[in-house]
Protein backbone atom coordinates (compact mmCIF):
# COMPACT_ATOMS: atom_id res chain seq x y z
CA UNK A 1 0.00 0.00 0.00
CA UNK A 2 2.63 2.37 0.92
CA UNK A 3 4.38 1.69 -2.78
CA UNK A 4 0.69 2.98 -4.30
CA UNK A 5 0.38 5.87 -2.20
CA UNK A 6 4.19 6.47 -3.23
CA UNK A 7 3.40 6.22 -7.36
CA UNK A 8 0.33 8.18 -6.87
CA UNK A 9 2.17 11.00 -5.53
CA UNK A 10 4.68 10.80 -7.45
CA UNK A 11 2.94 10.29 -10.45
CA UNK A 12 -1.06 11.10 -11.03
CA UNK A 13 -1.37 13.32 -8.08
CA UNK A 14 1.33 16.66 -9.86
CA UNK A 15 -0.62 15.59 -13.29
CA UNK A 16 -3.77 16.10 -12.20
CA UNK A 17 -4.64 12.78 -13.21
CA UNK A 18 -5.96 11.54 -10.21
CA UNK A 19 -8.45 14.44 -9.71
CA UNK A 20 -9.49 14.05 -13.16
CA UNK A 21 -9.81 9.70 -12.61
CA UNK A 22 -11.77 10.83 -8.88
CA UNK A 23 -14.44 13.27 -10.68
CA UNK A 24 -14.88 10.80 -13.59
CA UNK A 25 -15.61 8.23 -11.80
CA UNK A 26 -18.06 10.14 -9.91
CA UNK A 27 -19.89 11.48 -12.64
CA UNK A 28 -19.58 8.78 -15.19
CA UNK A 29 -22.06 5.42 -14.83
CA UNK A 30 -19.90 2.94 -17.44
CA UNK A 31 -16.74 4.52 -15.98
CA UNK A 32 -18.22 3.58 -11.97
CA UNK A 33 -19.28 0.10 -13.49
CA UNK A 34 -15.64 -0.73 -14.70
CA UNK A 35 -13.74 0.85 -12.01
CA UNK A 36 -15.77 -1.05 -9.31
CA UNK A 37 -15.25 -4.38 -11.64
CA UNK A 38 -11.25 -3.83 -11.12
CA UNK A 39 -12.05 -2.66 -7.62
CA UNK A 40 -13.61 -6.20 -6.26
CA UNK A 41 -10.92 -8.00 -8.94
CA UNK A 42 -8.22 -6.25 -7.09
CA UNK A 43 -9.23 -6.64 -3.63
CA UNK A 44 -9.97 -10.69 -4.14
CA UNK A 45 -6.41 -10.81 -5.34
CA UNK A 46 -4.54 -8.87 -2.92
CA UNK A 47 -7.02 -10.77 -0.10
CA UNK A 48 -6.09 -14.23 -1.82
CA UNK A 49 -1.95 -13.25 -1.72
CA UNK A 50 -2.10 -11.81 1.92
CA UNK A 51 -3.94 -15.18 3.31
CA UNK A 52 -1.54 -17.53 1.25
CA UNK A 53 1.32 -15.31 2.73
CA UNK A 54 0.28 -16.07 6.14
CA UNK A 55 -1.51 -18.88 6.08
CA UNK A 56 -1.28 -20.14 10.13
CA UNK A 57 -2.96 -16.35 11.27
CA UNK A 58 -5.05 -15.34 8.34
CA UNK A 59 -8.57 -17.13 7.10
CA UNK A 60 -10.00 -15.97 3.74
CA UNK A 61 -12.86 -13.88 5.80
CA UNK A 62 -9.85 -11.84 7.69
CA UNK A 63 -7.60 -11.83 4.77
CA UNK A 64 -10.31 -9.82 2.67
CA UNK A 65 -11.84 -7.51 5.65
CA UNK A 66 -8.10 -6.37 6.31
CA UNK A 67 -7.74 -6.07 2.26
CA UNK A 68 -11.27 -4.14 2.44
CA UNK A 69 -10.56 -1.45 5.29
CA UNK A 70 -7.05 -1.18 3.90
CA UNK A 71 -7.96 -0.43 0.12
CA UNK A 72 -11.35 1.65 1.36
CA UNK A 73 -9.88 3.91 3.70
CA UNK A 74 -7.14 5.02 1.37
CA UNK A 75 -9.21 5.60 -1.42
CA UNK A 76 -12.11 7.42 0.53
CA UNK A 77 -9.37 9.45 1.63
CA UNK A 78 -7.71 10.26 -1.46
CA UNK A 79 -11.19 10.80 -3.20
CA UNK A 80 -12.26 13.06 0.01
CA UNK A 81 -9.03 15.26 0.23
CA UNK A 82 -8.82 15.63 -4.15
CA UNK A 83 -12.73 16.84 -3.65
CA UNK A 84 -11.52 18.83 -1.01
CA UNK A 85 -9.03 20.62 -3.25
CA UNK A 86 -6.15 19.93 -1.50
CA UNK A 87 -2.48 19.84 -2.84
CA UNK A 88 -0.62 16.98 -3.86
CA UNK A 89 1.10 16.75 -0.79
CA UNK A 90 -1.42 16.58 1.11
CA UNK A 91 -3.45 14.09 -0.73
CA UNK A 92 -0.74 12.26 -0.18
CA UNK A 93 -0.75 12.59 3.55
CA UNK A 94 -4.36 11.89 4.03
CA UNK A 95 -3.96 8.13 2.50
CA UNK A 96 -0.86 7.90 4.87
CA UNK A 97 -2.76 9.14 7.24
CA UNK A 98 -5.61 6.15 6.68
CA UNK A 99 -3.00 3.58 6.10
CA UNK A 100 -1.78 4.26 9.45
CA UNK A 101 -5.14 4.22 10.81
CA UNK A 102 -5.98 0.74 9.73
CA UNK A 103 -2.34 -0.80 10.77
CA UNK A 104 -3.03 0.43 14.00
CA UNK A 105 -6.45 -1.08 14.00
CA UNK A 106 -4.75 -4.31 13.69
CA UNK A 107 -1.98 -4.33 16.15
Amino acid sequence: MDQMIADTSDNDLPSGLAALRSRLAASVPALQARLLQRYLTAQAELALALQRAFPDKLDTITASALVGAMVGAVSASASAALRRGDEPAEVRNAMREAMALVARSVR
